[in-house]
C-alpha cells in the first residue's frame, strides 16, 4: 500500500471558542502530516487562538471574510499532500479516531471521495450532504478550484454535484459535535449568516439552470434581509420551486433552531 501525505484544512471564522482544540486534536493524529489553518476574516479572537500553534501548523490569514469556499481554495493551492482532509473549526469534542474514521476508506480503498456525516436527527438528514468533514485527493481538486473559490457558503454543495457519487463513500462519524452558530454568534449575526449560506447553497444549485428574473431579483434580495416575517415572506414568493424549497429546508429550519 503506497504511502499518503496528508494535509488537513481547517478553515476557520469566529471559532474562537474551538479551534484550539480543533487544532490540537488534529496535531496529535498520526494520519495527518500537515495542518493548514486559514483565518478568514476573523472578527473576535480566533487568529490569536491559531497564533499558538504558528511552529507546528501553516497559517494564512485573510484579512476580509471571503467565505468557505475562498478559504478552502487557499489552503488546497498551499498543501503539500496528495490527499486532502476538510474538517471544520466549530468541534467540541474531536478525536483522533474521528479522524481515522473519516480517512481509512480513502486510505484503504478505492474510494476518491470520503464524506463524513454527523449522527443526526432523521428530521435534518437531508443536510448530511453539507458536511464540511471530507477527504479527496488533491489532483481531483486542483481542476474545481476557480469554482471552489467563488461559490462561497456552496462549495460542499458544489463537489457534491461534481464528483461521481459511485467513488464517493459516506461515514457516519460516531459522537461528534459541533457548536451551532447561535451559540457562538449573537442572534442577528447568526440569522444573517444562516441566510447567506443558504443562498448561496441555491446559487450553486440554479447555476447551470435559467434561474427565473424574479428568482435572481429575490435572492439577491435575501442577503440584506434581517427579520424573519420578510424572509419568509420573499422565499415563498420565488417562483423556481427548486430554489424555493432549499430556502425553506435549509434557512427557515435554522431559524426554528434560533
Amino acid at each position: 500500500m503506497p504511502k499518503h501525505f496528508i494535509s488537513a484544512i481547517v478553515p476557520a471564522y469566529n471559532e474562537e471558542k474551538t479551534i484550539a482544540t480543533v487544532l490540537a486534536v488534529i496535531l496529535k493524529s498520526p494520519k495527518v502530516d500537515e495542518v493548514i489553518c486559514i483565518n478568514d476574516g476573523s472578527t473576535d479572537n480566533t487568529l490569536e487562538e491559531i497564533n499558538n500553534f504558528k511552529n507546528k501548523i501553516q497559517i494564512i490569514e485573510i484579512h476580509q471574510n471571503q467565505g468557505k469556499g475562498n478559504a478552502m481554495a487557499e489552503g488546497i493551492k498551499k498543501a503539500t499532500g496528495d490527499i486532502i482532509l476538510f474538517l471544520d473549526a466549530d468541534f467540541t469534542n474531536l478525536t483522533t479516531e474521528h479522524i481515522e474514521t473519516l480517512l481509512n476508506p480513502i486510505l484503504n480503498s478505492n474510494y476518491r471521495v470520503v464524506m463524513g456525516i454527523l449522527e443526526v436527527k432523521p428530521i435534518h438528514k437531508i443536510f448530511s450532504n453539507l458536511t464540511g468533514q471530507r477527504a479527496y485527493y488533491k489532483e481531483d481538486l486542483l481542476p474545481h478550484l476557480k469554482y471552489i473559490s467563488k461559490s462561497k457558503y456552496g462549495a460542499e454543495t458544489y463537489l457534491n454535484v461534481v464528483f461521481n457519487k459511485d467513488e464517493t463513500k459516506k461515514v457516519v462519524i460516531k459522537g461528534l459535535l459541533s457548536l451551532p452558530k447561535y451559540q457562538k454568534l449573537d442572534q442577528n449575526t447568526a440569522l444573517n449568516t444562516y441566510i447567506k449560506e443558504g443562498v448561496d447553497i441555491a446559487r450553486v444549485l440554479t447555476d447551470k439552470s435559467i434561474l427565473s428574473k424574479q428568482g435572481a431579483k429575490i435572492l439577491k434580495e435575501l442577503e440584506d434581509v434581517s427579520e424573519v416575517k420578510t424572509l419568509k415572506k420573499k422565499i415563498k414568493e420565488i417562483p423556481d420551486i427548486e430554489v424555493r424549497q432549499i430556502l425553506e429546508k435549509y434557512v427557515l429550519r435554522h431559524i426554528r433552531d434560533l
